[in-house]
């Protein structure tokens, strides 16, 4: 007689096998995937302080060419203004003024003169006639003279600009510049008197 097939140990068999190959190609699809999760995740991201960045271009402030333009133009009119009033100071006038002092004719007519220059443009701070004599700075009248503060009769100029330690001989702008008054920008033209040693200087002052 031949032998009869063991039915159950055969299903045993292939299922067993069956199993393996199940276990088999999930393995594998379990370790594509990871591969590509790998890949993935490397293809995402680049390593700390590599990323690349456009640097931005470096310009001048616009404002601070603005101001220097504004600060010349405004010194070319306190020139020009400077010249104006000093074409209309009367010599003898001021003469008087000088050698009479703050009690004559002579000082309130220039004073007056000064305050109504002044009264011309709100930008002006002061208006005032210097005197220079050897390197030395004088204020001789200011148009708000009396005032607390104000320089008196022929009070030497504490922190005069550099610009005054020459004679000025024609109108020019300065500044800016501080002294005890506070900082300014300045016009200055000579007040035209007899050839000496001695020059007068109309200034023009405006705050900044």
């Amino acid at each position: 007689m031949g032998m009869v097939p063991d039915n159950k140990h055969t299903f045993i068999s292939v299922h067993r096998s069956f199993s393996m190959n199940r276990i088999s190609v999930f393995t594998s699809g379990a370790l594509f995937i990871l591969l590509v999760v790998i890949l993935v995740c490397a293809g995402c991201t680049q390593p700390y302080g590599e990323t690349t960045q456009t640097a931005s271009p470096t310009t001048t402030p616009a404002s601070t060419q603005t101001i220097s333009a504004g600060y010349e133009t405004q010194k070319t009119e306190l020139a020009e203004l400077a010249a104006s009033f000093a074409s209309q100071i009367d010599n003898r006038t001021f003469i008087a003024a000088l050698k009479e002092g703050p009690n004559s004719t002579g000082f309130a007519t220039i004073l007056a003169q000064l305050k109504a220059f002044q009264a011309t443009d709100s930008r002006i701070a002061f208006v005032y006639i210097l005197e220079q004599q050897n390197g030395i700075v004088r204020f001789v009248i200011v148009s708000d003279y009396g005032m607390p503060n104000s320089a008196t009769f022929m009070m030497v100029y504490p922190g005069a600009p550099e610009e005054l330690k020459t004679p000025i001989t024609a109108p020019m702008g300065v500044g800016p510049y501080t002294d005890p008054w506070g900082t300014f920008l300045s016009g200055y033209a000579p007040v035209k008197m007899s050839a000496n040693e001695t020059t007068y200087i109309m200034a023009v002052d405006m705050r900044v």
